[in-house]
């Protein structure tokens, strides 16, 4: 049956039920000028017989603002943000065929909803183009000075810089900071599509051009995204592609569905169990379903049980590396429903986990590379090493406009700068642990340790310039001079990315850490066998119903603890300064 031939006055039920779990519905949208009515039939195709269409991407919208439509002869309601999308798409002269989630899936059944979501990528992947849908800009020219700017530049953007002088820049702003670059679902959308075309004003140019153009300017500017208020944006430089070539990029190679799946929860999703079908059609979801257990898109199940599902998927494909995508707030931890083990991609902090570290990758337990992990029921068991106990825990007030940072202890109230804090860890314990200076120490901990191999000078030099920058003796125009700055901004934004969502943490030992901002005063830090990076746990005694879990600890997430990264706690454990012991995380 040829779609484009029927009649646009045809009525029947808005949905009938798909007849094959491959089929999919399609839309015609019939053509008219700006202000028409929209008018659009919808009919089943199978996978064997799929004519050509256009796949739409864009962003729901608020699901109580909708625009009525006419649709297979009745009138239903839509968003007013998939409306302007139908309108920015329309062709005033013939019919278009098209696919738009909202309205060719019924989303009031669950079932179908489930059994669409296993074959969108492959909705996304067949259409001649997928449109993402950008409306307008505020004055109307935005879209043709950056299409202007795609097709003079693309050719030279390897190995140059970016013309940064370029006002045609100012235009890409406006554009990278649309909800659209938020959405997580529309990472599939374009990563899948075979020409992903992004419409904005009454212009379009190809979506990978333009996060090529991006990711030239991030790799020059590296607080680019940053300063714009969009961490979404580094996600889509890394996952513009989801083809088969997406693994000669030098990062990607190394990535497995866990990382995908990190990187995906600083999207948004209406349905928190988006977080994981959103990312199904990717070739590492597809690769790791032929290894184990797929997983499988069901609205029937409650979130929860969808997190559990996924994280024991990802426990069996990635090991303990899977511990370290789980974060918690004070009421994630004291929810008994749901084990700490869980990820929860819907709960998050922090904007990289510690154990993403191309520059000195860690190794808390190298030389015990064997991971000792079993899965009982809701209680992880795992063998590892316990090194070390909270002490102290410090909140971080990181003032950019003044690069000054503001420690507050957590349990007293009590607030001090970064000399203050100096002074305290200076005491006999830390300088057992740490021989050498101990604000080397701090420095290396407030970045994580992201410190490669051989930079270490450089490193000191700019935490020195950095430690003078607020020096009343000093001069200001030597303290802040330009070159200074530079090494200040850019120690600074290595700071922010290791401190942000976490705490800093002094142990009984007298190390150094940052950890989750839940941690607290005795937290036990612990290395699990096979584990590059610690763990902090809680010891647990909590009852349900009335009967004594049997779990011991609660997990409350991974740390850096410096002087325990790089298998020390091994060496702890032979000299006797450690406990070996088998951890139960309910």
């Amino acid at each position: 049956m040829d779609l484009m031939d029927m009649d646009p006055s045809t009525t029947g039920a808005l949905y009938e039920p798909l007849a094959a779990s491959d089929a999919f519905r399609l839309m015609v949208l019939q053509p008219g000028q700006r202000h028409d009515p929209i008018m659009v039939q919808l009919r089943a195709v199978s996978a064997t017989s799929v004519p050509e269409y256009d796949a739409l991407s864009y962003v729901w919208g608020d699901p109580e603002t909708t625009v009525r439509v006419l649709c297979n002869g009745l009138f239903t309601n839509i968003t007013v943000n998939l409306h302007a999308a139908l309108v920015q798409v329309r062709s005033p002269h013939t019919a278009r065929v098209l696919w738009a989630d909202a309205l060719c899936i019924n989303q009031k059944d669950k079932q179908e909803r489930s059994q669409q979501v296993t074959i969108m990528g492959s909705i996304y992947s067949r259409a001649r183009l997928v449109l993402v849908c950008m409306g307008c800009s505020s004055d109307g020219g935005a879209a043709a000075r950056i299409a202007s700017f795609l097709a003079e530049y693309g050719r030279v953007m390897k190995g140059t810089a970016p013309p940064t002088h370029d006002p045609r820049w100012q235009a890409f702003g406006p554009l990278l900071q649309k909800p659209w670059f938020t959405r997580a679902w529309v990472l599939q959308e374009v990563g899948l599509a075979r020409n992903p075309r992004v419409v904005y004003d009454n212009v379009d140019f190809n979506y990978r051009d333009l996060m090529a153009a991006v990711k030239w300017l991030t790799f020059h500017d590296s607080g680019f995204a940053a300063r714009m208020g969009i961490p979404g944006l580094l996600i889509h430089t890394l996952w513009t592609n989801w083809s088969g070539n997406f693994v000669q990029d030098p990062f990607l190679r190394h990535c497995a569905l866990l990382d995908l799946l990190d990187h995906g929860a600083l999207l948004q999703c209406r349905d928190p169990r988006d977080h994981i079908y959103a990312f199904l059609g990717h070739p590492l979801a597809v690769a790791a379903g032929k290894t184990g257990r797929p997983i499988i898109p069901n609205y029937e199940k409650d979130v929860n049980q969808v997190y559990k599902e996924a994280t024991r998927f990802l426990l069996h494909q990635s090991g303990i590396r899977a511990l370290s995508s789980a974060e918690h707030d004070e009421d994630t931890l004291a929810d008994l429903s749901t084990p700490s083990w869980v990820v929860r991609w819907n709960v998050g902090y922090t904007t990289n986990n510690i154990h993403l570290h191309p520059t000195a990758p860690y190794k808390a337990c190298d030389s015990r590379s064997l991971e000792n992990m079993t899965l009982r029921g809701d209680i992880l068991r795992v063998l590892g090493i316990q090194a070390d106990t909270v002490k102290e825990v410090y909140l971080m007030d990181l003032r950019h406009h003044s690069f000054e940072i503001v420690f507050t202890h957590k349990a007293t109230g009590r607030t001090g700068t970064l000399e203050d804090l100096l002074s305290y860890i200076e005491g006999p314990s830390t300088r057992r642990i740490y021989p050498g200076p101990q604000e080397l120490a701090l420095a290396s901990t407030l970045c994580i340790g992201r410190i490669a191999v051989g930079d270490e000078p450089n490193f000191l030099e700019a935490w020195t310039v950095f430690r003078n920058w607020n020096r009343p003796d000093l001069p200001a125009k030597v303290a802040r001079a330009p070159a200074n700055a530079l090494r200040v901004e850019k120690l600074w934004h290595m700071m922010m990315t290791g401190c942000q969502g976490r705490v800093m943490v002094v142990t009984e030992e007298g190390r150094l850490g940052l950890a989750s901002h839940c941690s607290r005063q005795g937290d036990v830090c612990c290395v699990f066998d096979g584990g590059s990076v610690p763990f902090l746990l809680r010891p647990f005694h909590g009852h349900d119903k009335g009967v004594q879990t049997t779990g011991d600890y609660k997990l409350v997430g991974e740390a850096y603890v410096h002087g325990v990264m790089q298998g020390e706690a091994v060496g702890l454990l032979e000299r006797g300064q450690a406990i070996e012991r088998v951890f139960n995380i309910c």
